[in-house]
Order: structure tokens, then C-alpha cells, then sequence
């Protein structure tokens, strides 16, 4: 009996005994179990382990092939510490990774989080296959790379003011608002608001903002930081740019927390895309967007530039319609993956008709953040150009269309220059800087300096007669970082860097990226006819959403963390939807959703009550059909037939009560109700007697009296004429506020008693007989 068992036997409790650091010093924290006729497996691992699937782990760590290998009276031994010690550790990775990603380390300290990440993918791997010990190391690596990785990041924005100088070759320089001259602008220095940053030639840099969006400035460019600001509070930022000169490439972060704006003159913007261009020439602008969509609005006219689309904006004019840009040429020498001794290179390609004219970009890495060299306005199919060192070189090209919008740049080529150096080099044959399969393995193979020593993550590689190599490695599910490092005799060395993602069915899942919880497909109730979903995922996947009654489809692509978000738009009261991940290799998998629109507010329903109380113990009953209640703001449960039930004690004077009702769509209701709380009996302040004047015979009694709530209308008073008692009602002025009582005039006129009461049943009587 295995995997396929049925365990009957739900119920057991056995004997334990915990080991000591004398009695068991291998395993101090384990538990030792002695299997009785109630011995359940699952519910031990459930138990000891914090996992029922981790049963055939205890099967594992008591050397045992199976469930049937469990006697009566046996010792089953639990490394219960072991198993938690390395899913905390897990955990804390996964937190420390996340904190490091949020702060910016994927722009600002990418290769401390490659290795941060890579060590927790390897962590995970190593607790499915139950080596917790390896998992629990690997964990506290991935810590220490992504703590650093976060600090790194966290030092460079504590300097950031607004933006800062990522990426600089040649001369770059700065004019802060106030000054007439310009200044060196270094690495890592800050650009404030109103400050103006250019380029000169042959020069390029890059400029990244607080929200981590980034401007890419080619040569001879100037631009203007408008504005940068972060509203802690709030988290959102919003960024302004103006382009007075020249072009430049803009990567942004935009989102409902992070705006950013280019400044066209006469042109309102709207970007909903990460990645486009923009050059500011003498008489107009134009702007070549590669995702996403771009609304630009001028002079009441509105035009969307989608995807691979281009405009030109004349100064003081409307833009033009979208252009579709053109496709890129085609590549031809130097050829992919070649050597060469020379450092005058020709660089060519297949004629595009549709081209007016090209781009060449040469970069030191594979992702061009080192551009060496950006050769515009070329007009033929090839061009020569001298390197000044040898290295590895990448190279790509893009078209230019009769209007001067540039396309997509071409697929990148490497190659290898030499130059008789002897230095070492790396030339893989999967020239991607991301790798993605959905095999456990994978080969790496390239051409490297023969003679020189090669190692892969720090182990040895053998290299033939002629440079080459051909390596297998066994992938760990989800990121791999690989170092490949190349030395020679004279201890020269080369390093390439690469990711590579194992993808499988197991990461084809939905998380929720608030709470890191599963996402379940199911029932979404909302009160909005759109309703966002923040979800992760498998990294860079394609995401799907279709409605499945309109059969309308919109997509989302997921980050390199697999972040993506995605709004659900509700056609009618029941919407359904159909969710579809696809993997950069193909993998694929549906989720089904079903939202349903509730605009109702629930209700709040009150059995009868007093708002006029002199007891300090008030109890609230009543109904609601709400998911959450809370009476100023203190949760309160509902009952299975939705009442409630809120005992209270009452303070002097009024009370004023919140209720609030919310359902489980967000709606909510809220009622408030005061109650006045009085058991103080009115206070006497003053009393007289008015003698008579002239002819009247009549005497006036006057009380004065104070009450916190409302005075009756009449208060009794005892008074005596000659000896003789009497007792009449006052009647309450209410202009003066005294109790006024009319009596027959006597020498012998005295008030014996006043009682006062209020109308919450207050009451006192006052002897003033002394």
C-alpha cells in the first residue's frame, strides 16, 4: 500500500517522547513516535510537519519503503525542526526577495537579486526532494543576496532626490535651474526638478526616476526633469519630462501608482505603454511606441498610437494618424556566433524596400544597457566600424521609415573580436540573455579561447582543441543563474551571465499578490463594473482574460517576478470569464471565473428602542444581511439568521453610534443613531418669595432648577401660610427658565419641599425646611 492508500484510520494518539541533546544528539529536535493499532501517517505529518503530503518524508528519514513496513511497537523518528527550521527560512527568503524587488533592486542591483533569486528557487527544489538541510542553507543565501541586493538599491534611492544618473559613456552634463553654466553630471548623481541633462557626441546615458521608470538619452539630446514627485503616504509618484532636443528610448513603470508623462508642447499625453521613443526636432516631434498605446489629444482631436505605430506632431499642430512602423532587416555579417582578428568590423544586412534608412547599435552586453556605439542615418545595407578593444560585441539593427520613425530593432548578433589579443572570451550559441525550456535539462554550448580555463557556476569545463564546449546541466524548477567564467595563462578573465527559466505545470498557478495566498478560481462578487485583478504567476507569461458570453479578449504580460494585473469589465449582473496562462514555452493553462455585479447596499434593521435613557446598560438589537458589522468601528458577529445583539454602557449625556454594514461585494450602509443618557435629577439652584406690592395680595414662589437633559413642566412644592401646609404644582416659565407658583400672601409664608424631576424619570425631593 502507497501512494494510492486509503488511510481509514483518522483518530490516534500516541506516545511521545522529545529527544534531548543527550538522548538522541543527531537530531536533538526530532520526535520519536511508538506506532500503536491507531498509527495514522498523514495525520502525523500533519501534525509534527505542518503538511499531510509530507507523510513519505517520515517514510524517507526511518529508512522504511512503505506504509506497509509500519509495525505495531515500532519507532517512527519525526525530524520534526529540521522540516520547520528550512519552510521559515523558505519563507523569509521569499519576504526578503519581495522587499528587495519593491525597493528596485531588479533596475538598481540586478545581479545581487539573479543570485538572491536563484539560491530560493534552488531552496524549494531541495525541500521537494526532502534534503531540508540543503533547503534551510540555500534559504539563508538567498537572504544574504537579497538583503544586500535590497541595501544597495535602498542606498542609491535614499540619494535619489527625484532621479538619478544609472548609466553614463562619455560626456554627459548638468544645469541645475538657477546656474548658467554647465557641470559634469557623474554616475549615481541626482537630477532635481527643473534640472536639464544632456548629452554630447557620441554619448548616451541613462536617467532613472524615484518610480524607477527610466529615459535612455542618445547623443546630442537634452532634457528637462519638469517635475518628480513621491507621495509617501499615498505610495504614488508622478514623473514629468521634456524632451527639448535629440531622442531618446523611455522604459516605464507605469501603473495605478506611478504616472509618467512626456511633455510634448500643444499635446496632451496619455501613456499606457512601457516601452517607446521620442525625438524633438526643429519643427516637430515623433514618437515610435512598442507597447501598450500612447493617446495623444491636441486641438480637440484624438489619435491612439497602438503597438508598433508611430506619429509625427508638428510644432503648434495636430498629429498625424498612427503609422505603422517597419519591420527590421535581416542580419548578415559579421555572422552570428563568429571570431574574428580584426577590429574594423563590416557590419551588414539584407536590403529592407520599405527602408529609407537604418540604425546600427553596438553594445558590450546582451540587454544594451553598455551601448558602445548607436550609428544612425545610415543609408546603404552596411557600414564600417573600428572597435577600439577586443571582447564580445552584440549588434542590431532597426528601419527607418521616409517619415524618420524607427521600428523594432532586428534579433541581436554576437561575435567574438579578438584582435590577436589572446584575451579570453565567451560565446555561447543561444545568444539570449533569458533562456526559457521546459526540460529539467539543459545544454550549454559555445566557443571560448582555446587553451583557457572554463568553469560553470564555479566547476571546471572541458574545452576542445578548438574552443568549443558542450555542457548538460540539470535545471532547478522555475530561475537558474548561470556564471560562466573563461581565464587564460596570464589570468585575464571573461564572464557571461545568463538565466536561464525551467518552466513546469506545477508554477502554472495564480497568486494572489496582496495576501501570497492561491488565487481559486470561482465566484467574484464586486460592486464595479470593472474589477482588478493583482495576481503573480509564472514569470513573462502571455495572460488571456476572454469573456466567455461577448467573446471579447484582452491580455496582460507577467514581469520577471510574474506580476501581472488585469480588470475584469462586467458586461451585465453575471459576467463569466475565461483566464488563459501561456508560458514562454508553450505551457498552458485555464482559469474560470464568474462575476457577479451587486450594487445593492445591505440594510440595517433596529428592534424598537429608546433614544431617551437613565440607565447606563443600553443593549442594540437587530437585523442585517451584511458580510462585515462593525458599531463604531468594533467588529461585531451576526448570528446564522443574521441578527445581532450589542450590549453597551451608556456615558453621561448624549451617545452617538456608528453602524456599519458591508457586504461581501464592498457595498456599504452606514446609519448612525444617538442616545441620551441621563439619570442625574435636576439641581436646584435658587429660591425666593416675591412679596406683594400695593393692593396685591399675592405672593410669588420662584425655583430655579438645572438639568444636564429637560426639565417637566411643573415641579411640586410643599410651602406653609400661618402653620398651615400646602402643596401646589409650579409651572415652569419657560422664557426665565424659574418655576413660578402664585400663593396667598402671609407674614408667616415659608417652603417647606421642592421636587424637581427631568423627563428621564430623574427626580429629588429638596427639604428647605431648615
Amino acid at each position: 500500500m502507497r501512494n494510492g492508500m486509503k488511510f481509514s484510520i483518522i483518530r490516534s494518539f500516541l506516545f511521545i517522547v522529545f529527544f534531548s541533546s543527550s538522548a538522541f544528539a543527531q537530531s536533538k529536535d526530532a520526535v520519536k513516535i511508538i506506532v500503536d493499532k491507531n498509527f495514522d501517517i498523514q495525520r502525523a505529518a500533519e501534525t509534527y510537519l505542518g503538511n499531510r503530503n509530507l507523510w513519505t518524508y517520515i517514510l524517507k528519514a526511518n529508512h522504511l519503503s512503505g506504509i506497509e513496513d509500519i509495525k505495531n511497537g515500532m519507532t517512527i523518528t519525526i525530524p520534526a525542526n529540521k522540516v520547520k527550521n528550512a519552510y521559515t527560512e523558505i519563507s523569509n527568503a521569499k519576504k526578503s526577495i519581495k522587499d528587495a524587488l519593491e525597493m528596485g533592486a531588479k533596475i538598481l542591483a540586478e545581479d545581487l537579486l539573479n543570485e538572491a533569486e536563484t539560491y530560493y528557487t534552488k531552496s524549494i527544489s531541495e525541500a521537494s526532494n526532502f534534503d531540508f538541510e540543503s533547503s534551510f542553507s540555500s534559504a539563508k543565501k538567498s537572504i544574504v543576496f537579497s538583503k544586500r541586493a535590497y541595501n544597495q538599491t535602498k542606498e542609491i534611492r535614499e540619494k535619489t532626490v527625484d532621479a538619478i544618473v544609472s548609466y553614463k559613456k562619455g560626456t554627459l552634463q548638468k544645469r541645475i535651474s538657477s546656474a548658467l553654466s554647465w557641470i559634469p553630471a557623474e554616475l549615481y548623481d541626482n537630477l532635481r526638478e527643473k534640472d536639464i541633462a544632456r548629452t554630447l557626441s557620441q554619448s548616451n546615458a541613462q536617467i532613472t526616476f524615484y518610480d524607477l521608470s527610466q529615459i535612455k538619452l542618445n547623443e546630442n539630446s537634452q532634457a528637462v526633469i519638469q517635475s518628480s514627485r513621491y507621495d509617501p503616504l499615498t505610495k504614488k509618484s508622478n514623473s514629468k519630462v521634456k524632451l527639448e532636443k535629440g531622442d531618446a528610448y523611455a522604459l516605464l513603470q507605469n501603473s495605478p501608482r506611478k504616472k509618467f508623462v512626456v511633455d510634448i508642447p500643444g499635446v496632451k499625453t496619455k501613456i499606457n505603454s512601457k516601452y517607446f521613443w521620442v525625438e524633438k526636432g526643429k519643427s516637430d516631434t515623433k514618437l515610435a511606441n512598442y507597447n501598450g498605446e500612447i493617446e495623444l489629444e491636441a486641438k480637440n482631436q484624438n489619435i491612439i498610437v497602438g503597438k508598433n505605430q508611430g506619429s509625427v506632431i508638428p510644432d503648434g499642430g495636430v498629429p498625424s494618424q498612427p503609422i505603422d512602423l517597419i519591420q527590421p532587416p535581416v542580419l548578415s555579417s559579421p555572422p552570428n556566433l563568429s571570431l574574428t582578428n580584426e577590429l574594423n568590423i563590416s557590419f551588414g544586412w539584407i536590403k529592407n524596400t520599405s527602408a529609407k534608412s537604418y540604425w546600427l547599435e553596438i553594445a558590450k552586453d546582451l540587454e544594451f544597457k553598455s551601448v558602445i556605439n548607436l550609428v544612425k542615418n545610415i543609408s546603404d545595407e552596411q557600414t564600417k566600424i573600428n572597435l577600439r578593444e577586443p571582447g564580445i560585441y552584440y549588434w542590431h539593427v532597426c528601419s527607418l521609415d521616409e517619415k524618420g520613425l524607427p521600428g523594432n530593432f532586428s534579433e541581436t548578433f554576437a561575435f567574438a573580436a579578438v584582435g590577436g589579443s589572446g584575451k579570453p572570451f565567451i560565446l555561447l550559441n543561444d545568444a539570449k540573455d533569458i533562456i526559457f525550456t521546459n526540460q529539467s535539462q539543459y545544454t550549454l554550448s559555445g566557443k571560448t579561447l582555446s587553451g583557457s580555463n572554463l568553469t560553470i557556476n564555479g566547476k571546471s569545463v572541458d574545452v576542445a582543441s578548438d574552443g568549443s564546449f558542450n555542457v548538460v546541466r540539470n535545471l532547478n524548477e522555475g530561475k537558474n543563474l548561470v556564471k560562466i567564467v573563461s581565464e587564460n595563462l596570464k589570468s585575464e578573465v571573461s564572464v557571461v551571465k545568463r538565466v536561464i527559466f525551467h518552466e513546469t505545470d506545477n508554477q502554472l498557478k495564480l497568486i494572489n499578490y496582496t495576501t501570497d495566498s492561491e488565487f481559486a478560481e470561482g465566484t467574484i462578487i464586486t460592486n464595479s463594473k470593472f474589477y482588478k485583478l493583482n495576481l503573480r504567476t509564472i514569470p513573462f507569461a502571455n495572460i488571456n482574460l476572454i469573456n466567455a458570453v461577448t467573446g471579447t479578449n484582452s491580455q496582460a504580460y507577467a514581469d520577471s517576478t510574474g506580476y501581472f494585473s488585469i480588470t475584469l469589465e462586467s458586461e451585465s449582473s453575471v459576467s463569466k470569464f475565461d483566464l488563459v496562462i501561456t508560458t514562454q514555452t508553450g505551457l498552458s493553462n485555464k482559469f474560470y471565473f464568474e462575476v457577479i455585479l451587486d450594487t445593492q447596499p445591505p440594510g440595517i434593521q433596529f428592534d424598537d428602542f429608546s433614544k431617551n435613557v437613565n440607565s447606563p446598560n443600553f443593549l442594540f438589537t437587530g437585523k442585517s444581511d451584511a458580510n462585515l458589522f462593525s458599531i463604531n468601528n468594533e467588529q461585531v458577529l451576526l448570528a446564522d439568521d443574521s441578527t445581532f445583539r450589542y450590549e453597551t454602557l451608556l456615558k453621561q449625556g448624549l451617545n452617538i453610534f456608528e453602524f456599519k454594514a458591508e457586504d461581501e461585494a464592498g457595498n456599504q450602509t452606514i446609519r448612525k443613531e444617538s442616545i441620551f443618557f441621563d439619570n442625574i435629577p435636576p439641581l436646584l439652584i435658587d429660591k425666593i418669595i416675591i412679596k406683594p406690592k400695593g393692593k396685591n395680595k399675592t405672593a410669588l414662589i420662584k425655583i430655579k432648577a438645572y438639568d444636564d437633559s429637560q426639565l417637566k413642566k411643573f415641579a411640586s412644592v410643599v410651602y406653609s401660610i400661618n402653620d398651615k401646609t400646602q402643596k401646589d404644582f409650579a409651572r415652569l416659565n419657560e422664557d426665565s427658565g424659574w418655576y413660578e407658583l402664585e400663593v396667598i400672601d402671609s407674614q408667616y409664608l415659608n417652603i417647606i419641599s421642592v421636587e424637581l424631576e427631568d423627563y428621564f424619570s430623574n427626580k429629588f425631593l429638596y427639604d428647605l425646611s431648615r
